[in-house]
């Protein structure tokens, strides 16, 4: 063997190691969300994916898709029966990883609870898992209301075993005490019922946290399709660690993994 030719054979077994060690990409994560106008607004799901995309390359994407329609709530989802286009023959299509599912910010807790659970075990019979989604509520029934909405959500989480992503207790976090009118209202559209950018932009941290168990700190704050940011930068950052610190309440087991 000549010299050259010795050289290049060592180079290839030094290099075989280190090939050997690296990791494919994780797959990417297939979210169906079943929901209302708290989903469509600013478009949630994009958020999520956008949010996911600007992570380090050793976490999972996410891909996501929609089942949603204006005021509807879990119950009228699923009185809709299982034709197509319904959220029943989406989740039928067996190719989801997890099914993220909103009620209605009038809640009500029987029906909730009912519904929820009819669609978390449809969801895990086409083998998924479903995650609740406790928004915000309109802004002139703040504070009641949103203990309204997260109450009987962090309840059916427990009793169900699946994950909650807590988006009004996130709100409430990133506010503080005693937030003042302006900051209220700056989460909100400007009809101070469905959430602004801002607003959607906290949700999807904090959904992001619920679906990959990994913190939300240091990710993009530019999740529209605008060339600015969605969020300025610092806020951006107050609303992941709020989401994060809201993870972490509510699923102790969060611990600070995933620190970008």
């Amino acid at each position: 063997m000549t010299r050259t030719a010795t050289a290049l054979l060592a180079a290839v077994l030094t290099a075989l190691p280190a090939a050997a060690q690296e990791k494919a990409p994780p797959r990417p994560l297939r979210v169906l969300f079943v929901g209302n106008s708290q989903v469509y607004y600013n478009d949630l799901p994009r958020m999520v994916e956008l949010l996911a995309a600007s992570a380090p390359a050793d976490r999972p994407r996410v891909t996501a898709d929609r089942a949603v329609a204006g005021g509807a709530s879990l119950e009228s989802h699923w009185n809709k029966g299982d034709g197509k286009g319904t959220a029943r023959a989406r989740i039928a299509e067996g190719k989801w990883d997890f099914v993220v599912l909103q009620d209605i910010y009038t809640i009500q807790p029987d029906s909730f609870e009912k519904h929820a659970r009819l669609f978390t075990a449809l969801v895990r019979q086409y083998g998924g898992k479903a995650v609740l989604l406790a928004t915000a509520s309109v802004s002139s029934r703040y504070p009641q209301g949103f203990r309204d909405l997260h109450d009987p959500q962090a309840k059916a989480a427990a009793d169900l075993k699946v994950p909650l992503a807590a988006a009004g207790k996130a709100w409430l976090t990133y506010w503080g005490a005693e937030p003042t009118a302006d900051e209220r209202l700056a989460l909100y559209d400007p009809d101070k019922a469905h959430p602004g950018k801002a607003g959607s932009y906290l949700y999807a941290c904090t959904l992001y946290a619920a679906l990959t168990g990994l913190t939300p700190v240091g990710l993009t704050a530019r999740v529209q399709k605008e060339g600015e940011d969605t969020v300025p930068p610092a806020l951006a950052r107050r609303m992941q660690e709020a989401a994060w610190a809201v993870h972490r309440e509510i699923s102790p087991g969060a611990g600070s993994v995933g620190k970008p």
